[in-house]
């Protein structure tokens, strides 16, 4: 980040935030530099920040890749079709490890700003009020109906 070892923990923050704003393509290298120096410095201000980044979404470099490898891809892999396929096939085939598989395919997701991947790893719920509302069919619709109106909606898209 540019920064010198005597800058003080608000500096290091405001240099952090200027880099990730003007720059958001490499935020998981400033991220990861920001962790460094919490580590570092020993400094509990910006070990919260990295805390509070974390929960927030942010991720390093090193975890990027720890997903890819994780889900069997190669670290340099950007087809969506790819990747959603091998997300699918791994909730299938370790269905204990579930959360896992979501939380590094979302990364992954996250990190090529892939809409469709993100929207793969989310678990969709809904009542069965909200699923009228969606297919746009009153309560009282019978159910062999339902499958027609969920057909032609899902061909819409």
């Amino acid at each position: 980040m540019g920064a010198q070892s005597d800058f003080a923990d608000n500096l290091l923050l405001w240099a952090f935030h200027a880099q990730k704003d003007n720059d958001p393509k490499n935020a998981p290298w400033y991220f990861q530099a920001l962790q460094d120096l919490a580590k570092g410095r020993k400094s509990e201000n910006l070990e919260t920040e990295v805390m509070l980044l974390k929960s927030k979404g942010a991720y390093t470099l090193d975890e990027l890749n720890e997903a890819f490898v994780y889900m069997g891809l190669d670290p340099n892999t950007t087809d969506e079709t790819l990747i959603i396929g091998v997300f699918n096939s791994r909730l299938i085939d370790s269905p204990r490890q579930e959360a896992e598989i979501r939380e590094k395919t979302g990364l992954i997701g996250h990190a090529l700003d892939s809409e469709a991947i993100q929207n793969a790893t989310k678990k969709w719920h809904m009542s069965i009020n909200q699923a009228y509302s969606k297919l746009a069919a009153p309560e009282t619709t019978e159910s062999s109906f339902l499958i027609t109106i969920f057909e032609v909606a899902v061909s819409k898209i």
